[in-house]
């Protein structure tokens, strides 16, 4: 399992905008030479998320929309992931043509999964900051 480049790009994206001043704005160029994220990579998802706001214009760039530092992993992989579901039948169990929704391997999947929900929740931009 692999995440996708653009989920890590978006971390270092909100993990930069949250170590700048409050309301500050940031061009992509300033962002991408800090974070060593190509320009062509575009914050649209963070946009349609709500997490950063987009400035038109001369000085325009990106603004975090919500100062809250609760802000999660498990908020930045949803929103560039989509659901986070390491295996088909986690989504449906009844779907598998195999088991029926009768599987050892569903229920075994389903812990690692939600560990890994749970872990990803657990870590705060404010905890990945402060260096907790």
């Amino acid at each position: 399992m692999r995440l996708k480049i653009e989920t890590d790009y978006a971390i270092r994206i909100m993990l930069y905008m949250f170590t700048q001043k409050e309301g500050k704005i940031e061009n992509i160029k300033t962002i991408s030479l800090n974070e060593h994220i190509p320009e062509e990579f575009a914050s649209k998802k963070l946009q349609k998320c709500g997490y950063l706001k987009s400035h038109r214009g001369a000085n325009g760039g990106y603004s975090l929309s919500t100062q809250s530092k609760t802000l999660n992993l498990l908020n930045i992989f949803s929103c560039i992931e989509g659901d986070l579901c390491i295996n088909k039948c986690l989504n449906n169990p009844e779907g598998c043509s195999v088991r029926k929704g009768n599987c050892k391997v569903n229920s075994l999947l389903k812990g690692v999964q939600q560990t890994m929900i749970t872990e990803l929740e657990s870590i705060t931009f404010e905890k990945i900051i402060n260096g907790d």
